[in-house]
């Protein structure tokens, strides 16, 4: 991932949070779509778990309350109180979390579908399997939980690109023990 993606997905992540902490209620907008491995920042991420788990617990959301939580997980000394304190530094709105957690979700499943491309072992065949298995997985994960049509085909096209390698490796070795 490019630095600039990075501290851009970071800087999306960080709005998102402090949307949620100023704004307790926007996690509706988001709590069904968005997971905390969504999440690059593993700060983050344990602090999306807390909302997320205030949220199932009908306790308000705000800084009092994640803190706590996170006391709870014992992950708060990790974070610190200055960390959750700046997340709500550049949030003035929650207007935009919806696109902002989609945003997230987006380049979640790029992260996966590289991690899927880079696993390779010799046998195509077990690859496609593998990869095929992960996508369904990821599919499962993520595809049901949200309406943006454009991860399930990602995913599809990615599924589609794999049964092409692998056709033209198959082909490609065919043809070597055919001399």
């Amino acid at each position: 991932m490019e630095l600039i993606d990075f501290n851009q997905t970071i800087t999306i992540e960080n709005c998102v949070l402090g949307a949620v902490l100023i704004f307790g209620g926007s996690i509706d907008l988001i709590f069904e779509d968005l997971q905390p491995d969504c999440f690059l920042l593993k700060e983050n991420a344990d602090i999306y778990l807390a909302m997320q788990a205030l949220k199932k617990q009908n306790i308000p959301i705000d800084f009092i309350t994640v803190s706590n939580e996170l006391k709870s997980q014992r992950t708060y000394k990790e974070i610190g109180a200055s960390y959750i304190a700046n997340l709500t530094n550049n949030v003035f709105t929650s207007a935009n979390i919806e696109h902002h957690s989609r945003i997230l979700l987006q380049r979640y499943v790029g992260r996966e579908l590289e991690k899927i491309g880079r696993n390779k072992s010799k046998d195509p065949l077990e690859n496609f399997i593998s990869a095929k298995r992960k996508i369904e997985e990821l599919e499962n994960k993520i595809g049901k939980k949200t309406n943006t049509q454009h991860v399930s085909t990602a995913l599809q096209i990615s599924i589609q690109e794999m049964q092409e390698r692998i056709l033209s490796i198959a082909t490609e070795n065919s043809g070597d023990s055919d001399e």
